[in-house]
């Protein structure tokens, strides 16, 4: 009575798969669960193995093949779930160069930044939530609180007519007036904000302000090179 591969390695799993329930000290310094996975792929490759086989004789190029496709599919699929969060992170900081404003979020809750590519015009446009409306804002060092006009504040949800613009503040267009409130939720990418410091001018100011109100908030502020990155 001869032995095939396929029984030697048969052979082998029962072994091995004996010595598993019986426990004991770690075979070839494995631990149990990588051994146990280790079984199960020899499993797995000795059924499908065996079903080849006994499908392709004579016809040794058509498996071959057939294994290949089915050996690459399974790696680019392992691939996907392996490296997929740097592989969205590589697809939004392609996005994010031909779409300004978008912007690219990594990290977990409680340690994330924020990815921001620079405009043709130099700045760098950011898509703001306020209360649930997307808005366009540029990111702006240089101002404290965040703004908005009143067509823009209006759109957010904002009582523009029951506020009190008693307050004069210079803008690119000139002095306008402005009136302080709160922002109840503000968010840029997926990192979200509460009862924001802001003011709505009002003049129109063609888009809104993201000031230190919002971007103090953050860990830290980084410019590197031509991308803005906020972390948590």
């Amino acid at each position: 009575m001869t032995f095939g591969p396929f029984g030697i390695l048969l052979a082998v799993l029962v072994v091995g798969g004996a010595f598993l329930v019986l426990g004991g000290a770690p075979l070839l310094g494995i631990p149990d669960g990588d051994f146990a996975g280790l079984l199960y792929g020899g499993v797995l490759a000795a059924v499908i193995g065996a079903g080849v086989l006994r499908s392709a004789r004579g016809r040794w190029v058509s498996a071959a093949l057939s294994a290949g496709t089915w050996l690459a599919a399974f790696a680019v699929v392992t691939a996907l779930y392996v490296f997929g969060p740097e592989l969205r992170f590589v697809g939004d900081r392609m996005l994010s160069a031909l779409q300004p404003g978008r912007t690219s979020t990594t990290g977990e809750a409680g340690d994330r930044r924020i990815s921001v590519e620079r405009s043709g015009d130099g700045q760098f446009h950011v898509d703001a939530s306020v209360n649930g409306v997307t808005l366009r804002f540029v990111a702006d060092t240089g101002a404290s609180v965040v703004a908005l006009d009143q067509a823009s504040a209006a759109r957010a949800g904002i009582p523009v007519d029951t506020l009190h613009y008693g307050t004069p503040i210079r803008t690119a267009n000139g002095v306008a007036q402005a009136a302080g409130v709160r922002i109840d939720r503000l968010s840029v990418g997926g990192i979200e904000r509460r009862n924001v410091s802001a003011v709505i001018v009002d003049q129109d100011l063609g888009i809104g302000l993201l000031g230190l109100s919002f971007l103090d908030t953050f860990r830290s502020v980084e410019f590197r090179g031509n991308r803005l990155i906020l972390t948590e």
